[in-house]
């Protein structure tokens, strides 16, 4: 109390002086409150910052109602440019109440010493719009966060809050929304992050290059995601709530909350550490029998419901993950790969692995790690328990994985209790491997596989597909030994707040809503269009009570369907007449209203599919008769040509069910669809997003000949996005798509529009 006394008095008797900004390179060289208009916008017109921080010591506050905004509301977050508050080589800084809105990055600090950054809101800043959709991925929106010693990650993916080259620094209670990444640390050490709220973000909500000795606790890097659609496809394409790359060593991650991201974790030894590039500095060769991401501490957080993995932690030592809830995650609670001397203890492991491809899905999933330590764990429903496997896999030969290289061997996995029961998720047909498996060890018969433990571990299996101990010919392993005694492990964090279980009602995958700019945040209202299905265009809405659509111009008519998610709504615009129909609509409810509009094709089209065991690209013309065969099947579709294909393939399409085993299934086929339509005189886009190989031609059936290529990705790659223009003199068109999968993801939809 006393403290608090004397703060009130010094405040009354030296208040702050009082500062409009008003314009760009405003200088700020002692403390202040600055007063800015919220209603004005400020741009950083020579891109190094709008305020500027000139001297040690300073703090800044910002007076009640008071933002600094870079650009006006409406401009796109794509669009967004500069700096909001930059400070450079300054010790002793305090920002404390700053609303920074509008900018490429918020606030900006290189070289500051003891900075503190605290009870900001810097929400509204950039991000990337999204290209991948509720019905197909673009693999054009993958992050890239390999690179970072030039600034690349600010300078491509915009930041809220970014330190670099600094110690002793503290942020806290600081909020970021409507934005791709939250907190980034370039080379931090001895600092403090502790009390943030980083959430609904479409990139990372935490991100750390080259930062060691940091204490990181009680922070909620929730829905920081893209690349997912629950049912649809599930990548993350390297979003996470918690983003470590690079050597960032030694530092703690205590309580945090960073369920529904990409990876609730994600840990990376980095290019430098594993010798895939030199290193940054020249001056100092790479010892790598010791670099990586290594002596972390991963504690008592929750890092659950991730379209990909709780933690992905790879080619790192001595890490501790310890204590977490780690439930529900897609592709595996934890994944890593190339680690060796982890400690995984007491964690809570539980429906991990419903929705990865193959066998390498599951809770606990080790590839070429040695001597790591999975004990005290509670496994419950997973689809396997632990996985321990070698493989020939080429990244062992690099510097960073080769030094100090054991193959699989001196893993203990002991004391855990492993649980099937009658609740387990995994009951349908799946991808892959069906069997539930508690322990799993695999090497090919190699011998790389040896003298790993396994003792005192219990197993309550109630599934009849459900298997203790499955290991492969050549996988050596002990079931009886001695157990290594642990000392108890514990952290002391840093924070007031309890992110741990806050969001309890958001639980499960399918809480993930994607819009154009990222996950929707379960509080505003949110249109997104969710794809196109029997030749009518589908509209989700989200956060808006008593939700209608009422087209306004055009002959559609709209057709009311149950929305993904309770409380939401789902709109289809149907076409009232054949061919070609624009429409624009309004969608209102509770205050709100939005404009949505399109062009639907409604048209037929006659699909031939067949297996293919000539390879496409090569043969191109055997491939084609394989078309035209017996063994091809005849299937028809209605509307845009837009085939969940996925991991089943034509087989899996319900549609198409009752041609049942004649389709062929998830790898090795081909398809050929044609359709006639007539399109009006004008330009005319075609979007075609493919995995693998496809063509897209177009000719005009009263001309003789003519015929055209619009689109050629002859290949096998990635989901990938294709687009041309078709001038349209009028009159009927005859459109032939050409497609390929070879194996994998697969992905084909093709549409076709105005050009606008």
């Amino acid at each position: 109390m006393l403290t608090i006394l004397c703060l009130i008095m010094a405040t009354a008797v030296d208040p702050l002086p009082e500062v409009h900004v008003r314009a760009d390179n405003t200088v700020v060289s002692a403390s202040c409150r600055l007063i800015v208009d919220p209603a004005v916008s400020i741009a950083d017109a020579d891109g190094n910052g709008v305020i500027h921080v000139t001297a040690d010591g300073v703090t800044i506050e910002f007076a009640d109602g008071s933002a600094l905004r870079g650009a006006p509301p409406g401009v796109p977050w794509d669009e967004l440019v500069g700096i909001g508050i930059r400070i450079e080589g300054r010790k002793g800084v305090t920002i404390r109440g700053a609303r920074v809105h509008g900018f490429k990055a918020g606030v900006l600090a290189t070289a500051c010493d003891g900075l503190t950054v605290e009870s900001c809101d810097l929400s509204d800043n950039y991000r990337q719009r999204l290209r991948s959709t509720p019905a197909a991925e673009d693999a054009s929106d993958w992050l890239w966060p390999h690179e970072n010693d030039a600034r690349e990650w600010v300078t491509r993916y915009g930041a809220a809050l970014c330190v670099e080259r600094s110690t002793g620094v503290t942020l806290r209670r600081n909020t970021v929304r409507r934005g791709q990444n939250g907190i980034m640390l370039d080379r931090v050490e001895g600092s403090k992050v502790y009390d943030n709220d980083c959430s609904f973000l479409s990139g990372w909500g935490l991100s750390m290059w080259r930062s060691s000795k940091n204490m990181v606790s009680r922070n909620a890097f929730d829905f920081c995601v893209r690349g997912h659609s629950e049912g649809v496809y599930n990548r993350g394409q390297d979003s996470a709530g918690i983003l470590v790359f690079e050597q960032c060593n030694r530092n703690t991650f205590s309580q945090n909350s960073a369920t529904h991201s990409g990876d609730g974790f994600f840990g990376f030894a980095g290019r430098e550490a594993l010798g895939e590039r030199p290193p940054a500095d020249p001056s100092k060769p790479v010892n790598y029998a010791r670099v990586g991401c290594n002596n972390n501490l991963i504690i008592e957080n929750d890092l659950s419901y991730a379209p990909t993995n709780g933690v992905e932690l790879t080619f790192s030592e001595y890490n501790g993950i310890v204590g977490n809830r780690i439930v529900g995650n897609a592709e595996g609670g934890i994944w890593a790969g190339f680690c060796g001397k982890t400690l995984i203890l007491q964690n809570v492991f539980e429906e991990n692995g419903g929705a990865g491809p193959g066998v390498e899905r599951g809770a606990v999933r080790i590839e070429h790690g040695s001597e790591n330590r999975i004990i005290g764990n509670r496994f419950v429903n997973n689809r396997s328990g632990v996985h321990l496997w070698w493989d020939d896999d080429p990244l062992r030969f690099l510097p960073g994985a080769a030094a100090g290289y054991a193959g699989v061997s001196g893993n203990v996995v002991a004391r855990n209790a492993f649980v099937v029961d009658r609740r387990h998720p995994f009951r349908g047909p799946s991808e892959g491997d069906s069997k539930l498996v508690s322990v799993r060890i695999r090497d090919l018969g190699t011998g790389n596989v040896r003298t790993n433990l396994l003792a005192e571990n219990t197993f309550s299996l109630e599934d009849e597909r459900a298997v203790e101990i499955e290991a492969t010919p050549g996988s050596e392993f002990l079931s009886k030994g001695k157990v290594p005694p642990l000392a108890p492990i514990s952290a002391k964090p840093e924070g007031e707040t309890r992110p741990v279980g806050a969001r309890a009602a958001l639980q499960g995958r399918g809480m993930i809503v994607m819009g154009e700019w990222g996950p929707w945040d379960h509080a505003s209202p949110l249109v997104r269009f969710a794809g196109r299905e029997g030749g009518a265009d589908l509209y989700d809405v989200f956060g808006v009570p008593d939700a209608a659509l009422e087209v306004t111009e055009g002959s559609c008519r709209v057709e009311a369907r149950g929305g993904p998610l309770p409380g939401s709504s789902r709109f289809a615009v149907v076409p009232s007449l054949g061919g070609v129909s624009r429409y624009r609509g309004v969608v209102r409810g509770g205050g709100f209203e939005q404009t949505v509009e399109g062009t639907l094709v409604a048209t037929a089209w006659d699909v031939a599919v067949f297996a293919s065991s000539v390879d496409p690209v090569t043969e191109l013309d055997a491939w084609r008769r394989l078309a035209a065969g017996t063994e091809s099947v005849r299937a028809a579709w209605r509307g845009e040509l837009r085939l969940p294909l996925g991991y089943a393939g034509p087989r899996g399409i319900a549609a198409w069910s009752t041609l049942g085993e004649r389709l062929p299934a998830g790898e090795s086929y081909g398809l050929i669809a044609t359709t006639r339509l007539a399109l009006p005189a004008g330009s005319w886009r075609f979007t075609v997003m493919s995995d693998d190989g496809v063509r897209v031609r177009v000719r005009s059936v009263a001309e003789t000949g003519g015929e055209r290529t619009l689109i050629e990705r002859w290949d096998h790659h990635a989901p990938t996005q294709d687009e041309a223009v078709h001038q349209a003199d009028g009159g009927e068109v005859e459109v032939t798509v050409e497609y390929f999968q070879l194996r994998g993801f697969a992905v084909l939809g093709v549409a076709i529009e105005p050009d606008r």
